[in-house]
């Protein structure tokens, strides 16, 4: 992450959202260089791994890296000739939303009652499991 935000996110903000770019253009051009080299990095160490940047599940380091490499190509970053970022960013956007639904209503009032409901599951919604079973789906 630390090659990443000083680069791929310094472009994105002048190329993107800072209305003057023109003024930053040589900043511009040295960070995408940088940024380049990071995502070579990024893309070299992802070929040779097992899905995600630590192995076969996905951890933090996936989550810090993805939050600016997801948006590169609003800096100018052309990911088109990378195979592994975009197979990776696809396999990290999948994952939080597999977890990102938010508990229904009535899991909520069974959780708050202590009544049992299945979960999506079929576990019983009781004494606060309710994190444990949206953690396991």
């Amino acid at each position: 992450q630390y090659t990443h935000e000083p680069a791929i996110a310094v472009v994105r903000f002048h190329v993107a959202y800072s209305g003057d770019a023109e003024r930053h253009a040589s900043l511009i051009e040295r960070k995408t260089v940088d940024g380049y080299r990071a995502l070579d990095a990024l893309e070299g160490h992802l070929a040779g791994a097992d899905g995600y940047l630590v192995g076969a599940t996905m951890t933090l380091a996936d989550i810090a890296l993805y939050a600016y490499t997801h948006v590169a190509g609003e800096g100018g970053f052309d990911l088109g000739g990378y195979r592994a970022i975009p197979a990776w960013l696809d396999r990290v956007a999948a994952e939080v939303r597999r977890h990102a639904d938010p508990p229904s209503l009535a899991q909520v009032r069974a959780l708050r009652t202590g009544s049992e409901m299945p979960c999506r599951l079929g576990a019983p919604v009781r004494d606060r499991c309710l994190v444990r079973d949206f953690a396991c789906r």
